[in-house]
């Protein structure tokens, strides 16, 4: 998708790797697997105020040059 690829080029920007790398379809699968321990999930801003979960600490990913635009 084109936010994966936006996702990308910033870690690979910043020279970060990560072991595995998943993508998914659904954003409740993601805030599972991020729960369970499996890592984290780059997700936009809007799932913290709509999916709440103890078991997840939320942190907006600041100082970047990254936009993700859409269109209608």
């Amino acid at each position: 998708s084109a936010a994966a690829q936006l996702v990308e080029t910033v870690v690979a920007a910043h020279a970060v790797t990560f072991g595995d790398i998943f993508e998914v379809s659904l954003i409740d699968t993601a805030l599972g697997m991020a729960a369970s321990g499996l890592g984290i999930a780059v997700l936009p801003g809007y799932v913290q105020s709509r999916h709440r979960e103890e078991t997840l600490a939320y942190r907006p990913v600041r100082n970047t040059s990254v936009r993700f635009h859409i269109s209608l």
